[in-house]
């Protein structure tokens, strides 16, 4: 995809991380160079998802995410993408810990972007298909919660500059 985009000159892309099936780290980084000499400017990477486990009472997909940090960083990324957390409403809404773990590990891992000057989108998400419509329901897909979690990081990455990434596909 990055020698097409180069081809064509499309000056901002998005990359998957984890990239299934992806070339070597040293293929990628000479792709993602190729295109910025044809007239690349924006790059994201597009993080994996956090989330919650309410029985192990844990945050899941920190590996997977910091790699995708990781990453970014090695491709001098502008900016990540990030999705909101998986977890629903009612487990960061209640009394338990759901809230602050997610916090504190979005704050923890995303600081190596911060740190390297990238933007972070945080992506809204939306109802899937047999989901309630209700607090049981994913949080995330609501202008309000998704500004909500904006705030938040803003407030726990100083200098930081975060955002929410809309898409209107959801």
């Amino acid at each position: 995809g990055l020698d097409a985009a180069a081809a064509r000159r499309v000056p901002a892309v998005e990359l998957r991380a984890p990239l299934a099936g992806a070339p070597s780290a040293q293929t990628l980084a000479g792709a993602v160079t190729a295109w910025r000499r044809a007239g690349g400017r924006h790059l994201s990477v597009h993080l994996p998802p956090i989330g919650w486990d309410p029985a192990a009472g844990a945050v899941t997909g920190r590996e997977a995410f910091q790699d995708g940090v990781e990453l970014a960083g090695d491709l001098a990324a502008t900016a990540v993408t990030v999705h909101m957390p998986r977890v629903t409403c009612q487990a960061l809404e209640g009394g338990g810990s759901a809230r602050a773990c997610l916090e504190a590990a979005y704050a923890e891992l995303l600081a190596p972007a911060v740190s390297g000057g990238m933007a972070i989108g945080v992506e809204n998400m939306h109802l899937a298909s047999g989901e309630p419509d209700d607090r049981r329901r994913h949080y995330g897909y609501t202008p309000g919660e998704c500004l909500q979690w904006v705030e938040m990081l803003r407030g726990r990455l100083p200098g930081g500059r975060v955002g929410l990434h809309l898409d209107i596909g959801h």
